[in-house]
């Protein structure tokens, strides 16, 4: 794992000036749990409410203040082809639905890495704001930003799903991949009778 970047810390407003440090943990202990995390599969008895009706995926794996973050945003999602930056949290809880994208809990959290996959909530529009409104305008190759205090990693388009709302096998994590997943519902303005899903596979650097 990097170390902290400054530069990362000013630009997502957790310091003011490069020369004030921010007192993060980085103990191995805190280190081994970000990775515990992240390898971590989604698996339930009852797979529908991975996605819908539960609780479960709202709960955030972390309390960031506790780590020495003065909040709870982890990081930023950035996708230029349709000029949108929003923070990113982890669990995605109604608070934080309403403040920008959501990492759901239970799956991978988005700092990279063999054999993960990271899904991203946001909603279709929401007071007035677009989030993830204009989100099938991207295409296969596009790419997408995800930056947090260790550095920015770059992923591309490379697969585009619309699937039920229990169809919890298209969230897992697939073997080898470093993956997020973009997910909505669809079509906007329905209620979310299904789920529309924008597959990024880690950039080449």
């Amino acid at each position: 794992m990097e170390e902290i970047n400054q530069g990362l810390l000013v630009s997502l407003g957790y310091i003011r000036s490069k020369p004030k440090a921010l007192e993060v943990c980085l103990c191995q202990k805190c280190l081994s749990s970000f990775y515990d995390a992240n390898k971590y599969i989604v698996r339930r008895k009852n797979p529908y409410q991975v996605i819908k009706g539960d609780c479960t995926y709202e709960q955030s794996p972390f309390t960031w203040t506790d780590y020495g973050f003065p909040d709870e945003k982890f990081g930023l999602i950035i996708i230029p082809k349709i000029d949108l930056e929003m923070p990113l949290f982890l669990g995605a809880s109604e608070e934080n639905m309403a403040a920008g994208a959501a990492v759901l809990s239970q799956t991978s959290i988005p700092i990279g890495g063999d054999s993960t996959n990271a899904v991203i909530a946001g909603h279709r529009g929401w007071n007035g704001y677009p989030y993830f409104l204009d989100i099938e305008k991207l295409e296969v190759g596009d790419q997408i930003h995800i930056v947090n205090v260790w550095g920015e990693l770059i992923y591309e388009v490379s697969e585009i799903k619309i699937v039920n709302p229990n169809d919890v096998s298209a969230i897992l994590i697939q073997p080898g991949r470093d993956l997020i997943t973009l997910l909505t519902c669809h079509p906007p303005n329905t209620g979310g009778r299904y789920r529309y899903l924008v597959y990024c596979e880690r950039a080449v650097e």
